[in-house]
């Protein structure tokens, strides 16, 4: 149960992570032409870069399942001693 949890809160934190970013992109490209590089603009880029950072740190560039589910594919991977 404790594990479903904490993958259940993985699942939520890059979700929303996610939505952050998607929508970080989307009003940093709308503020950029619509106002041109303002200090708005390119600190709304520097947010967005910085929620893409702790997105990739966390849940790697490509990974599909966040870090329980890769340490269940090591502990499967690794040879079993008899």
């Amino acid at each position: 149960m404790r594990d479903l949890l904490a993958e259940r809160s993985w699942q939520i934190a890059r979700f929303v992570l996610g939505v952050l970013q998607m929508g970080g992109a989307a009003l940093s490209l709308l503020l950029i032409l619509r106002m041109g590089f303002t200090k708005l603009s390119l600190g709304v880029v520097m947010v967005t870069c910085l929620v893409t950072s702790i997105r990739v740190v966390l849940f790697g560039a490509r990974s599909s399942q966040g870090p329980i589910a890769m340490e269940k594919r090591k502990e499967r991977s690794l040879p079993r001693s008899r």
